[in-house]
């Protein structure tokens, strides 16, 4: 359990998690607002956390190889989804959300980051050729 806990949490994700949490509460708790920050930071963190889930998720939960990446064209398909969920059908379905153009940019600029410094495969390759 607790080395499926590590492979969860690298420390770039508690990282990440720890932003979206302090910008979180320095928003909703007490009320300092940055408007760029307040307008961008979710959007721009969101793609990295959701496709570092989505890849434990394969890697863990569905017994794929740990040296498992997403595919160029599976992160344009799940950015494309994200990006037409939350910016054009979340809008149609409540009005206190809009869609916002410079949101699906971040959500790129997310895509594109994880694609470059986290998409890589697993460290655990010597465990790997003792199991098989």
């Amino acid at each position: 359990m607790i080395n499926g806990m590590q492979k969860i949490f690298r420390p770039w994700l508690v990282i990440l998690l720890m932003i979206a949490t302090t910008h979180q509460v320095m928003e909703k708790l007490l009320h300092i607002r940055i408007p760029v920050i307040d307008n961008y930071l979710d959007p721009l963190l969101l793609m990295p956390i959701l496709l570092h889930l989505l890849l434990w998720e394969q890697r863990i939960l569905f017994k794929k190889r740990t040296d498992f990446t997403f595919s160029t064209f599976q992160l344009i398909m799940i950015f494309i989804v994200v990006s037409f969920i939350t910016e054009y059908l979340f809008p149609k379905w409540n009005p206190k959300f809009t869609g916002d153009i410079w949101d699906i940019i971040c959500y790129g600029i997310g895509t594109f980051g994880f694609a470059l410094i986290i998409n890589r495969p697993g460290q655990n390759k010597i465990l790997l050729k003792y199991k098989q």
